[in-house]
């Protein structure tokens, strides 16, 4: 190797090693406003702010950011719509929101994988069918009991509610 490579190789070194060093803030960081470098009386353009009037980090302090529903998309899943005989009628492609409330959105997106894995099952374990038609679901029936199983994964009380945005039932 040349000799003037090596200056050139040591700097690229440096800056990459710099790069990997740099913390990086977690989203929930970002939404609350930390950082940015300013202070709590001054906006960044010089004018004076009031103390309930900055960014939200009193409110998020207090948890007030979080006091407001939030639904959170989990992704589709696929539920088989079970007969009496216990034959596979359909399969319902389900997409699905949870409504959250008091708890930071970003810790429920963490979850989701879980929150799949208990819905998956309560799902499979009793037939989501409401036995009036070939592939009639029943969807209320349906919410409730996913919202019991949300409320197993997440703090209790923070799910409000499921929503099922959409329901498309498929030939089995």
């Amino acid at each position: 190797m040349p000799k003037r490579l090596l200056p050139r190789l040591a700097v690229l070194a440096a800056l990459a090693l710099a790069i990997l060093l740099v913390p990086v803030p977690r989203p929930a960081q970002v939404m609350a406003g930390s950082g940015g470098g300013e202070s709590a009386s001054k906006g960044g353009h010089g004018e004076e702010r009031s103390a309930k009037g900055g960014h939200g980090e009193e409110e998020a302090a207090s948890g007030g950011l979080f006091n407001a529903p939030r639904e959170v998309d989990i992704p589709t899943m696929v539920a088989p719509v079970v007969g009496e005989g216990g034959a596979i009628l359909a399969y319902a492609y389900l997409t699905l929101q949870v409504e959250v409330q008091g708890v930071d959105v970003w810790a429920v997106r963490e979850k989701i994988p879980f929150l799949q894995d208990a819905f998956l099952r309560e799902i499979f374990a009793r037939s989501i069918a409401r036995g009036e038609g070939p592939v009639a679901v029943d969807e209320a029936a349906l919410a409730a009991r996913l919202k019991a199983q949300a409320s197993a994964v997440i703090d209790k009380g923070t799910v409000t509610r499921i929503i099922i945005k959409k329901m498309d039932i498929g030939p089995a």
